[in-house]
């Protein structure tokens, strides 16, 4: 197949998977009482579609592998939902074709540009580290317990990877880093355009999530050029799931600004659109804590958010009665009771490496072991290759961290400036005062809150998500959304093209990166066999195990053993067995 032949397939997979992905979110969405559609539901209902697929297959993991049959079954469901609302989507569609037929040739043209840079062979570490080896287990067994302590890494309760296992398959099996994160990339992609869109060409009040969208576009194609834009990273659905629940607070907080008074409320009750939009913040952010534990406070907070949205609009004791709790907490157990179940059943642990919540099973791993991964991951994300103990003594590494955080600019330096120096700048230059700019401004509280955790915890610029940006581009939002429509559109296309000449080389990103497209890699392997006598499959050299067979290890653990020997479902145990 050519390259102009794949990127086409690589495309076509995006759409078809957005279709799928926008009728499950069709059924959620009539589920809250809805029936008509808007256009900019057409970029948020794949996204919220996603999420209610990765609890789906959480549960089927506990009985099965994840093999063809549940991609088989969420495409059904899909393909369903949108058959039942195929007259709602053919008007939104026709109405597209004959009114926005520039933008959506836009579309096209920009998911060719990102295929053409994701269809590489991965470059990122970790995905022979660990992450081709977690998704070969979820495909090979259904969920083993005590997995890990044959590898601390596998012991991460990651949904995601049961996502990137269910399509890998057909063309892109062993290319599934070509489809996975890049179908994410690109329904952002979508958003951030529509959002540029909007503020250049549309008319009326200018909204500040339409802004945050615009501003994070070049901000996608940089984060694209890098090792997460063809990768099986969590990291990356991180980014992902934080810019899109970043705007959809903001855009929640805008909604119940705009919302009738608390007198009015019955008003706002029987509308329940502005519930909708808080339902999916409470889905995008459970989910977001089951992809990577570390934006936990980003989800709580965003919660939080939008429950003083929805108590600003309709007024606090109709936000706690009726269905409106029962929905909001259904919708957070169906996510998180089978990822602690999971994590159980991994570990031993709900939020391994943390030993808080630990229970005494078999397979558990060890409490110590947990407690210095931990050490180890905080000692890192503050000065890597450096002794753990000696980092965590004291706060010498301040000024290396403060030295390493500059060298990617544009990840934390830029959206500093944009929301610490421009924003007031742009303030004070047109007389803005901040009581202006009303209960919106709340969300800055969102990304301090993220950001403040993550120092605390582990300040590695990847474990931020998207925080940075949208403190940057959200304070600066909330300030351009003051002025009109001419100067906002001038500042936005000069603030694109300046960030595109400092840090951004768009030749580069239109050719290949690349031309090695896959498919994946593999290293030269050694067999080492423990005391209890199970083989297992190491790396020559370094850490990096590929999608080696099972069970492979990058650490060898003389004292691991199967508990049940000669099965490897039944899980590993570094316990000796019970007399």
């Amino acid at each position: 197949m050519n390259v102009f032949s794949y990127l086409a397939l690589l495309v076509g997979a995006w759409l078809v998977l957005a279709v799928i992905y926008m009728g499950i979110g069709l059924w959620f969405r009539r589920a809250m009482g809805l029936r008509d559609l808007a256009p900019c539901d057409l970029l948020l209902l794949p996204v919220l579609g996603w999420c209610l697929t990765i609890p789906f297959l959480m549960i089927w993991h506990f009985f099965r592998p994840i093999d063809v049959w549940p991609l088989l079954a969420i495409a059904a469901c899909g393909l369903a939902g949108v058959a039942r609302h195929g007259a709602s989507l053919a008007a939104l569609v026709a109405h597209a074709v004959r009114r926005r037929l520039g933008f959506v040739a836009v579309l096209i043209i920009a998911g060719f540009v990102l295929a053409n840079h994701t269809a590489v062979q991965h470059t990122m570490y970790d995905s022979g580290f660990y992450h081709l080896s977690a998704i070969n287990w979820v495909q090979s067994y259904s969920i083993v317990p005590g997995l890990g302590n044959l590898s601390k890494m596998l012991g991460f309760n990651d949904s995601y990877f049961l996502y990137v296992a269910m399509l890998d398959r057909g063309p892109f099996a062993f290319r599934v880093h070509h489809v996975a994160g890049s179908f994410l990339i690109y329904m952002l992609l979508c958003r951030s355009l529509a959002g540029f869109w909007r503020v250049l060409f549309g008319s009326g009040k200018i909204r500040r999530h339409q802004l945050l969208d615009s501003l994070i576009l070049i901000y996608i194609f940089v984060l694209t050029m890098g090792p997460n834009g063809a990768s099986h990273s969590p990291d990356l659905a991180v980014y992902i799931l934080g810019f899109v629940l970043g705007s959809e607070v903001l855009r929640l907080l805008e909604s119940a600004a705009d919302a009738p008074s608390v007198a009015g409320g019955a008003a706002a009750t029987r509308n329940p659109e502005l519930l909708m939009q808080f339902y999916g913040i409470v889905l995008i952010a459970a989910v977001g804590v089951t992809v990577k534990l570390n934006v936990l406070v980003f989800a709580v907070v965003s919660c939080i958010l939008g429950l003083s949205a929805v108590s600003q609009a309709i007024g606090l004791n109709r936000a706690i009665r009726g269905r409106f709790p029962v929905m909001a907490l259904g919708c957070v157990g169906f996510v998180v009771v089978p990822w602690c179940l999971r994590g159980v059943l991994l570990t031993g642990s709900i939020g391994y490496p943390s030993s808080l919540l630990t229970f005494p099973v078999e397979w558990r791993v060890p409490v110590e072991a947990a407690q210095a991964y931990v050490h180890e991951i905080r000692a890192w994300a503050r000065q890597p290759y450096e002794d753990p103990d000696v980092v965590m003594a004291g706060w010498a590494w301040i000024r290396p961290w403060a030295n390493e955080m500059m060298r990617g600019p544009y990840h934390v330096v830029t959206p500093l400036a944009l929301g610490l120096v421009g924003a007031p700048l742009i303030a004070w230059a047109t007389r803005i005062r901040i009581s202006a700019l009303g209960f919106p401004v709340s969300f800055l509280m969102l990304p301090v809150a993220a950001l403040l955790f993550w120092f605390l915890a582990a300040p590695d610029p990847r474990f931020a998500g998207a925080s940075f940006w949208l403190l940057g581009a959200g304070a600066l939002s909330l300030v351009l959304a003051e002025l009109d429509r001419k100067t906002v559109s001038i500042v936005l296309i000069s603030f694109a093209m300046v960030s595109m000449t400092m840090n951004f080389n768009p030749i580069a990103f239109v050719l290949r990166w690349q031309r090695d497209m896959g498919p994946e890699r593999t290293g030269p392997l050694a067999t080492m066999t423990t005391a209890s006598g199970l083989q297992v499959h190491v790396p020559v050299e370094g850490y990096q195990v590929w999608r080696a067979p099972l069970p492979s290890t990058p650490y060898f653990n003389p004292d691991l053993r199967l508990r049940v020997p000669g099965d490897l479902s039944a899980g590993f145990t570094v316990l000796p067995p019970a007399r």
